[in-house]
């Protein structure tokens, strides 16, 4: 996806999951948002494919990792109505200096 930012850029993935008694069972949408500068990105509003909440699954800046990480604001997020990088949705999130968040349904 096309962000107007150029220290952003975003990759949304689609996929389909069949595996059997799985609570992921079904379409899934991720949308990963990636830092690449050295400085945090707040309240960037980003396109998401629906509308909803939006749950950070995976923060590579998170100071859990490293103390020295700063998190990058990087919380769940609702999705509301109104077009964005070529998507029916946005939303906005902050991503910490060379950082990628993923966030999905």
């Amino acid at each position: 996806m096309r962000c107007a930012d150029s220290r952003l850029r975003t990759l949304l993935r689609h996929s389909k999951n069949s595996a059997p008694n799985s609570a992921l069972r079904g379409v899934s949408d991720e949308t990963e948002p990636a830092n690449l500068s050295s400085s945090p990105l707040q309240n960037l509003n980003i396109g998401f494919p629906r509308e909803g909440q939006w749950h950070v699954r995976f923060n590579s800046g998170a100071n859990v990792y490293d103390p020295g990480f700063i998190n990058g604001d990087s919380f769940d997020r609702t999705a509301n109505s109104g077009g964005k990088d070529g998507l029916s949705f946005n939303a906005n999130v902050g991503v910490g200096p060379y950082s990628v968040v993923i966030l999905s349904q």
